[in-house]
C-alpha cells in the first residue's frame, strides 16, 4: 500500500509509479477562501488577459483582510520555449504570467529591493494568496513584489499540439532561466518593454519559495548569484535524491512526529494506530472476521476479501502524509482546497493532533517487542498477534475473545472515526466510505500520480504525426502530468517518500518485501512512468530517465554547497519533507538552516497569526534579519561595481 503526494506540496516518482500500477495514494495542496477578482491590470505590448482561475486566499481573521490576487498588476511576459536550444524550437515562445505589486516600493536611486517568488508546480495564485512572509515584510523594506508562474503550469503553458517534443522544455533549468530573464529585463530591459514601468537597475533581489519552489529559490541563488542577492528556501527537499543516500523511510518517520508528544499528540496515539493496523490485517483473514470489522468500523460496504482489508489499511494510512504536511496552528483549507475539488471546508489546527484525540485512551491493547526491527507482538487480553516484518500470526484466538475484550474493537472503531478529520472534512459522510477513490490533487508539492490511461487491448493510442509531434493540447496537461514530466526531465526523484513501515514510524505492514533491501532496488524502475506519456499524445521525455538524479547532483551540487552563500533554509518538525531538507544548523554560517517546532510544510511563509508557535516567530525574525543584511550587501556590491566601472571609464 502506498501512502504518499505529492505538494505541495512535490511528488516522488516512486509514488507516481506505484499509483500508475493501481495502488492508492493521496495528494495534497492548499489554498483557502475563494475571492472574487475585481479586475486585472495588464501592461506591455505582449500583455493580454489569461483565462479566469479560481481566486484563492487563506482563511482570514475577522479583523484583518489579507492581500491576495485582487491586488496584482498582471503581466504576460514573452519567453522562449527554450533558452538553451532555441534552434530546436524554431523560435517558439509562450506567455508567462507575473503578478506585480508596487505600492510599497521605492525604486530609482533609493533602490528598494525586489522580493521575487520562484513559482512552483501550481497556478501562481496559490502562492500570491498565501506567502505572507513577502506581503508582511515588503512595507518594512520598501520592496517590489513579484510572483512568477512556473512554465507549463497554471496559465503559463506553451502550445503543445503540433509541437515536436513539446514536453522536452519543462525542466528546472529552463524555469530558472525564465526567472533570470525577468530579472534582467527589470534591470536592463527596453524602455518600451512590458516591465519598463518597474525599471530597477540597482535593486537587490531576494528570492522566496516553498517546497519545490524552495528548491528553485535556493538553486536560483546558486546558479545566478549576480542576479539574486539572497534566498529564503522553505521546506526545500534539495537533499532527497538517491545520490545523497537519504533514508527511504525518512518522510514516514518524520510525519510520525505529528502523532507523538513532540507534535502535541497524546502518547498513546502512534502505538494505538500501529496496533490497529496489525489487528485489522489479522482479523480480516476469515469471512467472519471481515464481517465483524465491517460492523465495528462502520464501513459503508462490507469487506469481501483480504485484499479489501488491504485497501482499508491504505484508506486509513493515506491521509497521514497530508495531515502532517498541513500541521498549521490555524484552521486551513490550504491542503484540502486542491485535494477535494475546491472545497472551502477547513482542517482544524494541528489536524494530526486532532485525529489523535480519539486514540488517546487506554483500549487494553499494547505492543511488546522490537518495533525497530519490525518483530513485535500486539496483545489485547487473551488475543495476541505476532509480527515478523510483513507477516502477522494470531495465537489461535476466537472472535468471541475479540468481542468479549471489547477494547480492541473500540480501538478499531476509533481509528476509523479518527481519519474522518480528513475524509469527512466537508461533513457529508454518514459511514466509512473506504471504496471511494482517493481524491485527485489540483496541484502537487507533495506526492501525486499523473493521470495516465494505460494502453489497453482494443483502445488505440493517439495518432502520432511526424517525429515526436505532440497531438495532445494544453487542456490535456493536468498538474499531475506536468509535475511528472518535470521530474522525468530534471531527474527529481525524492526517495525519502519511497517506503514506510520499516521500524521508525507508526505504519505497518512494511512497504518493502524484506529487511535486506538496497537503495538500488528501491531506485530501479522508480521512474518507469516516464515512458507512458506517448500514449497520451505527449513526447519529448527521456527514454532513459535519470532515476538516480545524477545530473541534478552535478548541476546543483548535492551536499557540496558550502561555497555558496546567502540562502536561508527552514524546515518543519512535523513536515514529511523535512527528511529531504538541509538540516539545522546548516552547512555554514551563510547557509543557515532552522527547524520549526510544531511546524508543518513551510509554515514560516504563511501570514502570521496570533496562534503561531514561538518557534516560527523566531524563525521569521531571523529570516527578516538575514534579508536586511543581504539587501545592504547587495546595495554595497552594486555601488562598488558602479564606482569601479566609473573608474575604468576615467582611466580609458
Amino acid at each position: 500500500q502506498a501512502m504518499f503526494r505529492l505538494e505541495v506540496h512535490l511528488s516522488s516518482p516512486q509514488f507516481l509509479a506505484r499509483a500508475m500500477a493501481g495502488r492508492r495514494g493521496a495528494g495534497s495542496r492548499r489554498c483557502d477562501v475563494i475571492m472574487a477578482l475585481a479586475a486585472f491590470t495588464w501592461t506591455g505590448a505582449q500583455a493580454r488577459p489569461f483565462a479566469a482561475l479560481p481566486r484563492m486566499a487563506q482563511a482570514l481573521p475577522a479583523s484583518k483582510l489579507q492581500p491576495s490576487t485582487v491586488n496584482c498588476t498582471w503581466v504576460a511576459y514573452e519567453q522562449p520555449l527554450s533558452h538553451f536550444s532555441p534552434g530546436a524550437t524554431s523560435g517558439q515562445t509562450f506567455l508567462q504570467r507575473l503578478c506585480i505589486y508596487d505600492k510599497f516600493w521605492i525604486g530609482g536611486a533609493a533602490a528598494g529591493p525586489v522580493f521575487f517568488y520562484t513559482g512552483n508546480e501550481s497556478p501562481v495564485d496559490e502562492y500570491i494568496n498565501n506567502t505572507g512572509l513577502m506581503w508582511e515584510n515588503a512595507p518594512k523594506l520598501n520592496a517590489l513584489l513579484i510572483w512568477t508562474e512556473h512554465r507549463y503550469f497554471g496559465e503559463s503553458v506553451p502550445e503543445l499540439s503540433g509541437t515536436p517534443n513539446c514536453l522536452a522544455w519543462l525542466s528546472s533549468e529552463e524555469a530558472l532561466a525564465d526567472f533570470a530573464v525577468i530579472l534582467e529585463a527589470l534591470r536592463e530591459g527596453p524602455p518600451d518593454g512590458p516591465l519598463a514601468r518597474w525599471h530597477a537597475p540597482k535593486s537587490p533581489v531576494i528570492a522566496f519559495g516553498g517546497s519545490y519552489g524552495g528548491m528553485l529559490a535556493a538553486w536560483f541563488r546558486m546558479k545566478y548569484p549576480g542576479l539574486v542577492d539572497g534566498a529564503i528556501a522553505a521546506s526545500a527537499p534539495i537533499w532527497g535524491g538517491p545520490m545523497l543516500q537519504p533514508a527511504v523511510d525518512g518522510s514516514a518517520a518524520q510525519l510520525s512526529n505529528a502523532a507523538r508528544p513532540v507534535g502535541g499528540a497524546a502518547p498513546a496515539c502512534a502505538p494505538n494506530l500501529k496496533a490497529a493496523f496489525v489487528l485489522i490485517h489479522d482479523v480480516a483473514k476469515t469471512s467472519a472476521g471481515r464481517q465483524l470489522l465491517s460492523e465495528s468500523m462502520g464501513l459503508c460496504e462490507p469487506l469481501q476479501s483480504e485484499q479489501d482489508a488491504s485497501v482499508v489499511l491504505s484508506y486509513l494510512q493515506d491521509p497521514l502524509f497530508n495531515l502532517a504536511e498541513g500541521s498549521y496552528p490555524f484552521p486551513s483549507n490550504y491542503i484540502t482546497y486542491a485535494t477535494f475539488n475546491g472545497t472551502l471546508a477547513q482542517l482544524p489546527p494541528w489536524p494530526v493532533k486532532k485525529l489523535c484525540e480519539k486514540l488517546a485512551g487506554d483500549f487494553g491493547v499494547s505492543i511488546r517487542g522490537d518495533e525497530a526491527s519490525v518483530k513485535f507482538r500486539v496483545d489485547a487480553g487473551p488475543i495476541s498477534v505476532a509480527v515478523d516484518w510483513d507477516t502477522a500470526a494470531g495465537n489461535g484466538y476466537y472472535l468471541d475473545d475479540l468481542k468479549a475484550q471489547k477494547g480492541a474493537l473500540r480501538l478499531l472503531q476509533a481509528v476509523a472515526e479518527a481519519v474522518q478529520v480528513w475524509y469527512n472534512v466537508t461533513g457529508g459522510q454518514k459511514c466509512v466510505n473506504w471504496r471511494t477513490p482517493p481524491p485527485t490533487r489540483m496541484s502537487s508539492s507533495s506526492p501525486l500520480a499523473p493521470k495516465m490511461s494505460a494502453a489497453m487491448p482494443g483502445l488505440p493510442t493517439p495518432a502520432r504525426r511526424g517525429a515526436n509531434l505532440c497531438t495532445a493540447g494544453k487542456s490535456a496537461l493536468n498538474i499531475g502530468l506536468a509535475w511528472g514530466a518535470l521530474c522525468c526531465n530534471s531527474g527529481i526523484n525524492l526517495v525519502t517518500t519511497a517506503a514506510h513501515g520499516l521500524g521508525r514510524d507508526l505504519f505497518w505492514p512494511p512497504s518493502l518485501p524484506t529487511r535486506n533491501f538496497s537503495l538500488a532496488e528501491v531506485v530501479h524502475g522508480s521512474m518507469s512512468f516516464c515512458g507512458s506519456y506517448g500514449s497520451q499524445g505527449f513526447y519529448g521525455l527521456p527514454s532513459r530517465p535519470d532515476e538516480w538524479g545524477k545530473w541534478m547532483d552535478v548541476a546543483y551540487g548535492g551536499k557540496h554547497i558550502a561555497g555558496h552563500s546567502n540562502i536561508f533554509f527552514s524546515n518543519g518538525e512535523l513536515d514529511p519533507w523535512t527528511a529531504a531538507g538541509v538540516p539545522a544548523p546548516g552547512p555554514t554560517e551563510s547557509l543557515p538552516s532552522e527547524l520549526i517546532a510544531l511546524g508543518g510544510h513551510h509554515l514560516d511563509l504563511f501570514f502570521s497569526t496570533a496562534a503561531d508557535p514561538a518557534s516560527v516567530r523566531r524563525v521569521r525574525a531571523s529570516e527578516l534579519a538575514h534579508i536586511a543584511r543581504w539587501i545592504d550587501g547587495g546595495r554595497a556590491s552594486r555601488a562598488a561595481s558602479a564606482e569601479s566601472a566609473s573608474s575604468m571609464l576615467e582611466f580609458v
